[in-house]
């Protein structure tokens, strides 16, 4: 497709693109991040309080063709997904999704997951980084599994908000009614797909994984025509996930953090016989967490810079090495406030004040528990 006037970059030849990717330059895209390796919308130049707005009381249209799918498929297909990932997945049943962490043999986190079971030798492990097939077939080397791994051409796109509820009913009615984390297999458009009740940004609903993805631009068009009449906006990923401590951790976020100083021990089930990474965290258990993720509520009427690289935190006492670094930084549009996630030593408890370098200053700040809201 030809260049986008309003676009405010050029985009590599060997970027990736999604299937939507004519359909988000058609809305208005003007900038475009790397995820995955892959074209990721993240502004149609509007304010983001509009966007904002859509999402929490209407629907918003998110191209999340980034997020890959990779499957495995033969005989131990589930024992396999069961050894890589931390939670149990024996017991998953078919139409449900399940949240994971997958560690690295150290204990440090690879990155988050969503496993589904299609069938018993046939699991989708949705997750972020762009490696992750190579990284289980290296895993897989030297093992006595049965399986396959191949990276899908899979790419969903997200419905979220609370009119979402509406657009399903629309599209596939027995599908609007699904727990969080169910999902079915039906079509959207004539096209056949799976459905989750799922989504990163923090509200209410729904992913749409087309099979084919030469027909995915036909599921989009079916989404944007149901969505017209509740006023549903087609924006970049948008809503209160940082406010809900929705976590994406990819390679540890380059912080070498493991699932229970990243709020992720939820995700872990310690009494599997054996998983990556299983040793090295009964390791840390018994030696104790060093480090802890808590919430920031910044002391500034003034909006935050970009967080481009970790902001460390000032020593409390003279002589004592910094207690951590903060990983996230946001200006809430939610909260009307500047917030965010630290990583700090484990002995620091909320409540205590800390100051922040920033690359336009210093600030004061308040180290609190997540997430800031329900």
């Amino acid at each position: 497709m030809a260049f986008n006037p309003e676009r405010t970059q050029y985009l590599r030849p060997d970027s990736a693109r999604t299937p939507y990717f004519s359909r988000t330059e058609q809305a208005g895209a003007i900038h475009y991040e790397s995820y995955n390796n892959t074209c990721y919308p993240r502004s149609y130049g509007r304010e983001r309080k509009a966007e904002f707005e859509a999402i929490l009381e209407r629907a918003v249209l998110i191209d999340v063709g980034c997020e890959r799918t990779t499957e495995l498929r033969g005989p131990d297909a589930l024992k396999f997904a069961d050894y890589i990932c931390t939670r149990k997945m024996q017991t998953i049943k078919s139409n449900r999704a399940r949240h994971t962490v997958i560690c690295e043999p150290n204990g440090v986190i690879f990155c988050e997951a969503i496993v589904l079971k299609l069938a018993e030798d046939r699991i989708w492990i949705g997750h972020g980084p762009a490696d992750f097939p190579e990284w289980c077939r290296a895993i897989h080397h030297g093992t006595n599994f049965d399986v396959e791994i191949e990276l899908t051409q899979v790419y969903p796109l997200a419905v979220q908000g609370p009119r979402a509820y509406e657009i399903m009913q629309a599209l596939v009615p027995d599908a609007a009614d699904m727990k969080f984390f169910q999902w079915t297999r039906a079509e959207v458009a004539g096209v056949d797909s799976i459905i989750t009740r799922s989504g990163y940004t923090g509200a209410f609903g729904f992913e749409i994984y087309p099979f084919d993805p030469k027909q995915a631009p036909k599921v989009w068009d079916t989404v944007v025509e149901a969505g017209e009449p509740h006023g549903m906006m087609i924006t970049p990923m948008v809503g209160p996930y940082v406010e809900r401590a929705v976590t994406d951790y990819r390679l540890g976020d380059l912080l070498d953090l493991n699932p229970f100083e990243a709020r992720l021990e939820r995700a872990v089930n310690m009494d599997k016989e054996s998983f990556v990474g299983k040793d090295a965290l009964q390791r840390i258990l018994d030696a104790g967490v060093e480090r802890q993720m808590l919430g920031v509520r910044f002391h500034t009427d003034q909006p935050l810079p970009v967080l481009e690289e970790y902001w460390p935190i000032h020593p409390l006492s003279p002589g004592q090495p910094s207690p951590g670094v903060v990983n996230r930084a946001i200006n809430s549009v939610i909260l009307s406030e500047p917030i965010g996630y630290a990583i700090v030593s484990a002995d620091l408890s909320p409540g205590q004040i800390i100051t922040v370098d920033h690359h336009e200053g210093t600030v004061e700040a308040e180290l609190v528990e997540l997430p800031f809201m329900d």
